[in-house]
């Protein structure tokens, strides 16, 4: 059984909805998840309603090169949270895994900690110096609208490794 929202093939939902910038991305116009990376409903017979919601970027190289092979994922050349240029793999999305991603967060500085909160160099210098002095990780936690457990994390050198 196939819901409306699902019904149409998702190659006829996704390109439509998207534009070609000025910089060469593919961007996704339609809705967004809490990190500003595009999302589209796809078919999923485990789900009570039968749809997931998909990062665009993904749904996009699935309907180019197939299947993608699990702990495999599809980072961006472009930093672009709305691109789904997939053709175009040396200036945009292309496969990597878990490690090449968060290193690329890192050599780029896009740690999201909090979902929708980009964690700088400067903050996680100010958490480690604040901690180091005997603040409270709690207290800092709430400075920074961070979690505890995040910051437990930097204190730690558990990410941000490189700092």
């Amino acid at each position: 059984m196939t819901t409306g929202r699902c019904s149409r093939l998702l190659s006829e939902r996704l390109w439509p909805r998207t534009r070609r910038a000025s910089n060469g991305c593919l961007e996704w116009l339609g809705g967004v998840n809490s990190q500003g990376r595009g999302v589209i409903g796809v078919r999923d017979n485990s789900r009570p309603n039968g749809i997931r919601m998909e990062q665009v970027h993904r749904a996009a190289w699935t309907l180019i090169y197939g299947l993608i092979p699990e702990n495999v994922q599809i980072l961006h050349h472009c930093d672009n949270p709305l691109c789904c240029e997939v053709v175009d793999i040396e200036h945009h999305c292309y496969t990597g895994d878990y490690r090449q991603n968060a290193e690329d967060r890192s050599v780029r500085g896009r740690h999201h900690m909090r979902i929708g909160l980009a964690v700088s160099r400067e903050m996680v210098l100010d958490i480690r110096l604040r901690a180091s002095s005997g603040e409270l990780q709690n207290v800092i936690a709430k400075f920074y609208n961070l979690s505890p457990q995040n910051i437990s994390r930097i204190v730690l050198r558990q990410t941000w490794q490189n700092v």
